[in-house]
C-alpha cells in the first residue's frame, strides 16, 4: 500500500496548492521524504550495490524518473504562460513566468531552486531540488548500512533540536536540504531496523492499523495543531512521526491482500506526474470555469473539486502513454541490461 499512500499524500499537496488548506501540503511533502528515503535506500542495497557500476546505473534510473516529466510539465507551463500571458499565470501562482536570464533557464532546465528562487515554471520544483540532493548522497552510501545511517539519523534529529532551541523559522525546519535530511533519514532507518519494526508493529491489529493513523490520527492532530496555532511547530513534527509509523507498518509485508499489491503500483505511478502537473491543470480548469461565467480563483475549494478528478486523469495519460515506455527502460537499466 505504500504506492496508494504515495498517491494519497500528493493528493494533500494538491488540496493545499489550490485550496490553501493550511500547510496540509507541507505535512504532507515530510511523508514524501520518508518514502524516498526508505525507497532509494532499498534499491542500493538490493538491486544497484555500491559499485561504481551500480552507483551509475541508480543515478541514470533516477535521471530518467524525475528529468523527463518535470521537462514536459515545464513545457506545458511556457505554453499557459505563452497562451494567456505572464500576468495570467503569475496571478494563479507568482512564481509561474518565463526565465529572465541564462541562470534563470539553467535552474529550470536542471532543477535547482535551493532557495524557492524564481521563476519556477514548475512550482513544487523546489522539493525536487532536495529530492535529487539525498538521491545523490544515497547512492554514494549515505545510507550504506546501520551505522553509517544511524549516525546521519542522529546528525538529523541534533539539527531539528537546534533549530528548535534556537527559534529557527519555518523555513529552516522545512524547506532546506538540511531540514529534509530528519526524514530522508528516517526512511532509511525504516530500511535498515525493519525486522524490528515489523515485530513491533505486530502488535496492532493489522485491519485497524493505518486506517487509525491515515483517518483518525492523522486528522486529529491537523484539527488540534490548527486550533492551537502549531500546526509549524509540534503539529508538523507529530505529522512526522506519524507518518513514519503508518510507512513502517506498510513496508511490512502485511497487506490484507496479496492481489493489491499490482493495483497498489498502479495508483503509486500517479503520484509523480499528479505532483508535477497539478498547478497547470487547476489553472487551465478556473479558466474554463470562467468562460462559462462562473467566477472562480485558487484558494476556492470549488477548484480543488473540479479539479482533481482531471488531475487524475492527465495523470494517468501521462503514465500511459509517456510514463510506462521509460519505466521499461529504467527497468532494463535496473537489472544491467544494456
Amino acid at each position: 500500500m505504500l504506492g496508494a499512500y504515495r498517491t494519497l499524500l500528493a493528493l494533500l499537496v494538491v488540496t493545499q496548492h489550490l485550496a490553501g488548506a493550511h500547510v496540509l501540503g507541507a505535512y504532507a511533502v515530510f511523508g514524501f521524504y520518508c518514502i524516498s528515503g526508505y525507497l532509494m535506500t532499498t534499491v542500493m542495497s538490493q538491486s544497484y550495490g555500491y559499485s561504481v557500476k551500480g552507483v551509475g546505473r541508480y543515478l541514470l534510473n533516477r535521471f530518467l524518473r524525475i528529468y523527463p516529466l518535470y521537462w514536459l510539465s515545464a513545457f506545458v507551463s511556457i505554453i499557459l504562460i505563452l497562451t494567456f500571458s505572464a500576468s495570467a499565470t503569475r496571478a494563479f501562482h507568482p512564481d509561474i513566468y518565463l526565465p529572465q536570464d541564462t541562470l534563470d533557464t539553467l535552474r529550470n532546465t536542471f532543477i535547482f531552486f535551493p532557495q524557492l528562487e524564481s521563476p519556477r515554471l514548475t512550482p513544487p520544483a523546489w522539493a525536487l531540488t532536495v529530492e535529487l540532493f539525498f538521491y545523490l548522497l544515497i547512492g554514494v552510501g549515505l545510507s550504506r548500512n546501520k551505522a553509517i545511517t544511524a549516525t546521519w539519523f542522529v546528525s538529523s534529529v541534533a539539527y531539528h533540536l537546534f533549530a528548535a532551541i534556537n527559534s529557527y523559522g519555518w523555513d529552516e525546519i522545512y524547506f532546506t536540504v538540511w531540514a529534509a535530511s530528519l526524514p530522508f533519514s528516517t526512511g532509511a532507518m525504516i530500511y535498515h531496523f525493519r525486522d524490528f519494526l515489523v515485530r513491533a508493529v505486530a502488535i496492532f491489529p493489522k485491519a485497524l492499523y493505518v486506517p487509525i493513523l491515515l483517518f483518525i490520527a492523522l486528522p486529529t492532530n491537523w484539527w488540534f495543531a490548527s486550533l492551537g496555532g502549531y500546526v509549524r511547530d509540534i503539529g508538523f513534527y507529530i505529522n512526522y512521526l506519524i507518518c513514519a509509523l503508518t510507512i513502517s507498518y506498510l513496508v511490512s509485508g502485511s497487506l490484507p491482500i496479496a492481489w493489491f499489491k499490482h493495483i497498489d503500483k498502479k495508483i503509486g505511478d500517479l503520484s509523480y506526474p499528479i505532483y508535477l502537473f497539478h498547478y497547470q491543470i487547476g489553472f487551465l480548469a478556473m479558466n474554463g470555469i470562467a468562460y462559462l461565467g462562473f467566477t472562480i480563483s485558487r484558494g476556492d475549494v470549488t477548484l480543488v473539486l473540479v479539479s482533481i478528478p482531471l488531475i487524475i486523469f492527465v495523470a494517468w495519460l501521462v503514465v500511459r502513454w509517456i510514463e510506462q515506455p521509460i519505466m521499461r527502460v529504467r527497468e532494463r537499466i535496473k537489472k544491467g541490461e544494456s
